[in-house]
């Protein structure tokens, strides 16, 4: 709390030799000096540059999006369209020969057996 007190104190002191200074002006330059700050105050409340045109620019910002927002729509769904048009990958071409061949299905039911039975003897031999 000292900081708080010595903080006000100095400010006081400040605030005091500066109202003294500001009575011992002349006329001509206290006129001037509340001109000054009357357009000083004036001049911040004034929008200026792009404060000023935001509210034109916020159809257009608006209109902008919804148009990105539609095309990125539009273009995924078509997208996925064609996506969807066409199966997963199909069966692999040895599959396809499996299927097409008119030998008996029988010799495939014991695929595992033989595959193994290869890998021993590539094995042995």
């Amino acid at each position: 709390m000292s900081g708080s007190s010595t903080d006000d104190t100095f400010l006081d002191t400040v605030r005091q030799a500066l109202e003294e200074d500001a009575q011992d002006l002349d006329r001509e330059v206290a006129a001037r000096l509340r001109t000054t700050r009357r357009q000083a105050l004036s001049a911040g409340r004034r929008p200026t540059g792009a404060r000023r045109f935001w509210p034109l620019r916020l159809p257009g910002t608006v209109a902008a999006m919804t148009a990105a927002a539609a095309v990125i729509l539009i273009l995924s769904v078509s997208t996925t369209d064609r996506l969807s048009r066409f199966p997963g990958p199909g069966p692999s071409p040895a599959e396809v020969d499996i299927l097409a061949s008119q030998d008996s299905l029988e010799l495939y039911e014991d695929l595992e057996f033989y595959l193994w039975l290869a890998a021993e003897r590539n094995d042995a031999g």
